[in-house]
């Protein structure tokens, strides 16, 4: 695993911990972003982060907020000083979309 992503996926981890929000560029457009869930997808065996999108870019008003990002694809990622204090609806804990959870909101 290149150094760059175990950076990273510390710094979710860090961000998921704490709370805090995560901006990134995704598909060349900014995202901010609650993360949720940081592991590896079952069926495609990426990494992936599981987030509520809460700023930036939104392709479609209609477009649910709850989205897999792949790690490999963020870039320009930042921890934000904004935190979030409560669990949005819909979250799972243990989400069964994933083989193994590195780190998860609890």
């Amino acid at each position: 695993m290149p150094q760059y992503e175990k950076t990273m996926e510390t710094k979710i981890c860090e961000a998921i911990r704490e709370r805090l929000l995560i901006e990134f560029m995704y598909d060349a457009q900014i995202r901010i972003v609650e993360p949720y869930i940081l592991g590896t997808h079952k069926d495609t065996g990426s990494m992936v982060l599981l987030a509520y999108q809460v700023g930036g870019h939104i392709e479609n008003e209609n477009a649910p907020l709850w989205k897999l990002y792949k790690v490999e694809k963020m870039g320009k990622m930042k921890l934000q000083e904004e935190s979030f204090t409560t669990l949005r609806k819909g979250y799972k804990f243990d989400d069964s979309r994933f083989s193994k959870i590195r780190c998860q909101a609890e």
